[in-house]
């Protein structure tokens, strides 16, 4: 799973990439099969796609998480662009070779920690999990789960 940390043209807590920074990582090199599950923002939603294309994937399916608050309704603040830009990420799932991912029929599911479980469940082996510094979790806990 890549949680990039795309530039949306805001001051971040966080260090960004530039669009070429991004579409220059190494990703091909990580695998020759399996599955990416790659978050993208508003901005980037395209740019995602693209990179997708320069890294050798196809894009098999697409998740949308639509966030919400503690009383289970959908965050809505600021502007209405706003609201359309921050009330939802996009997460574009892609595969190498355009392969079938047999073992999951329907993806349906409320945090990214949950996403995680479920593309472990899809494969043995090895995985791996690029995201920002604050989103990391450590393995041998995330195995106890």
């Amino acid at each position: 799973m890549a949680a990039t940390s795309w530039n949306i043209h805001m001051e971040l807590p966080y260090g960004t990439m530039s669009d070429d920074e991004m579409r220059c990582l190494g990703v091909p090199q990580l695998q020759d099969s399996g599955l990416i599950f790659l978050w993208v923002t508003g901005r980037a939603m395209e740019l995602g796609r693209e990179c997708l294309k320069l890294w050798g994937y196809d894009r098999v399916d697409e998740l949308i998480w639509v966030k919400t608050n503690q009383l289970q309704r959908i965050i809505r603040t600021g502007r209405t662009g706003h609201w359309l830009n921050h009330g939802k990420e996009h997460c574009l799932v892609s595969t190498p070779t355009a392969q079938y991912y047999e073992r999951v029929d329907e993806l349906i599911w409320v945090k990214t920690n949950q996403l995680q479980r479920i593309i472990r469940t899809g494969r043995t082996g090895h995985w791996l999990n690029h995201g920002k510094e604050h989103c990391l979790r450590d393995s041998a806990q995330e195995q106890e789960k």
